[in-house]
C-alpha cells in the first residue's frame, strides 16, 4: 500500500472528499494553544503537574519563562501562551474569589459577553 499522500488530498472541502484543512500550520498552533488552555483549566491533570514541576514550579502558566534547554514540546506549548494571554478574559463567578474594592473599574472595558 502506498502511504504517500499529496497535499491536495488534505486541503479542500470535506464535501469533495478532502480533510478540510486550509492551513496545517494554523491547525497545529490551535492545538498547542488548546494544550496551554488545558494546563490552566486542569491544573491537576498529569500533563499540567509534570510541566509545572519541571518548568514553572513557583508560578502559574501565564507567567512562565521559557527557561534553559527546554524540550521541543514545552517550547511549542509555551509559544502559544502569548495568544492565550492576549485573548483570555475572566468572568465574575462567586464573591468568594472576587473583591469589588480590589479592582480598578473602567467604563466600556468589558472583554466577555
Amino acid at each position: 500500500m502506498n502511504w504517500k499522500v499529496k497535499w491536495l488530498n488534505f486541503g479542500g472541502k470535506k464535501e469533495n472528499g478532502r480533510l478540510g484543512f486550509h492551513s496545517l500550520t494554523k491547525f497545529n498552533v490551535t492545538l498547542l494553544v488548546k494544550q496551554g488552555w488545558r494546563i490552566i483549566n486542569y491544573p491537576n491533570s498529569l500533563l499540567s503537574r509534570v510541566l509545572k514541576a519541571k518548568y514553572f514550579p513557583n508560578t502559574d502558566f501565564l507567567n512562565t519563562e521559557l527557561g534553559n534547554l527546554p524540550f521541543y514540546t514545552w517550547k511549542s506549548v509555551w509559544a502559544g501562551k502569548g495568544f492565550l494571554h492576549e485573548e483570555m478574559c475572566w468572568r465574575v463567578g462567586t464573591r468568594e474569589k472576587f473583591s469589588i474594592m480590589a479592582y480598578a473599574w473602567l467604563l466600556g472595558a468589558a472583554c466577555c459577553n
